[in-house]
């Protein structure tokens, strides 16, 4: 994979990414705390050969090329780094399949929740952990009912969160964690049930220290400034899948509860593994990743690289544009048309006959051509 270092609202974010060829589609993985995107290695090696894998650091993570720390940390500001890089991997007409673990998936739950994103994503897989204002109302509505196991459901969630309250302290993790990272992070990997022969057991001081000491401010962003966005007021349609490890150390599975509520195309799949479970139990993840996207693809009419809208603009106008949209094009590629324009029709065949394009599809506001 090749890196990269993309700029997001003058942060520096360092993109790992294979070559775009072969019109493959783009899986974009983003990572959690404490880790970064080498995390998802075993995701990588599996699925190049049929997807362009790409992944990047959160901003919290040190590069070469961004020595200082973000100024914020708050999710609405941390979310427009995914937009960033999927314009820079993939441009503006085009969607990658997002897979988010932990804090990426916390991100990635609120980016497909913004309107103004989902047309930039073809489906999404959350690896340990809701959507968070999901997660908190779930706490919260267990701890004060009168179910003594919901109760204690709760109180067993709080007490798994202990870190969280920890690091709001100021700069004292920031502390433990320079003072012995190598026992910290082992001991981390070992609580989380990674095997010792895995590679990131391998880590170095260095390495350890550019992931986890950003990141914190994360969790101070979250609880200091209650900086966790509502749920989405309408039903969302995107294709979801959810892998909840059941076994997992630093969450309980019942705050999972209601996502169906919110996100109406979801799946579930629970597993015995703990939090890093596609470190754990990477071939099994891997399979429910695979059949996921081949699923979406099965029940998607026509697979398009490009949505184009173009309902606000007459026949003339749409062919005009038509002719910029497919000189960015690559050859094979196909561009869904969005228009109730009602001479479209006759119009679109008469130029795909003089261009040498094909029309596959015309249905009642929707044109599916593909290019020569």
């Amino acid at each position: 994979m090749k890196t990269y270092y993309v700029d997001s609202h003058g942060v520096k974010l360092r993109v790992l990414a294979e070559d775009e060829i072969d019109n493959k589609e783009t899986i974009l993985f983003i990572h959690g705390y404490p880790d970064d995107s080498s995390s998802f290695s075993k995701q990588f090696s599996h699925f190049k050969k049929n997807y362009r894998v790409a992944a990047f650091d959160l901003r919290g993570v040190k590069n070469s090329f961004q020595e200082t720390l973000p100024e914020s940390f708050k999710i609405l500001e941390v979310i427009k780094d995914i937009e960033s890089v999927i314009l820079f991997l993939v441009g503006e007409n085009r969607k990658v399949h997002l897979v988010g673990h932990d804090w990426g998936a916390v991100l990635s739950w609120c980016f497909i929740s913004e309107k103004k994103y989902q047309n930039l994503v073809y489906c999404f897989t959350a690896i340990s952990c809701p959507h968070p204002r999901l997660m908190y109302d779930n706490f919260a509505r267990r701890l004060i009912g009168f179910d003594l196991n919901e109760i204690f459901e709760s109180l067993d969630q709080f007490k798994k969160s202990w870190y969280i309250f920890l690091f709001q302290i100021p700069k004292f993790p920031e502390f433990i964690w320079k003072l012995v990272p190598e026992f910290i992070w082992k001991t981390v990997l070992k609580f989380s049930n990674i095997s010792e022969s895995d590679e990131m057991y391998k880590y170095d001081k260095e390495k350890i220290l550019n992931m986890v000491i950003g990141n914190i401010n994360l969790y101070r962003a979250v609880l200091s400034g209650f900086d966790i966005p509502d749920l989405p007021f309408e039903k969302i349609n995107l294709p979801i899948t959810i892998i909840i490890p059941e076994k997992d150390v630093m969450l309980n599975p019942m705050i999972y509860d209601r996502t169906n509520e919110f996100y109406k195309n979801t799946e579930e799949h629970r597993l015995q593994a703990n939090h890093w479970v596609h470190r754990e139990q990477p071939d099994t993840v891997n399979r429910i990743l695979e059949r996921f996207f081949e699923s979406y693809i099965k029940n998607s009419d026509i697979r398009f690289q490009i949505e184009w809208d173009a309902s606000r603009m007459n026949t003339g106008e749409i062919l005009i544009n038509l002719k910029n949209h497919f000189a960015r094009m690559s050859s094979g590629q196909i561009l869904k048309l969005i228009s109730s324009e009602r001479d479209l029709k006759d119009a679109l065949q008469s130029w795909a006959h003089l261009t040498g394009n094909k029309i596959l599809k015309i249905s009642e506001k929707e044109f599916y051509i593909k290019k020569k």
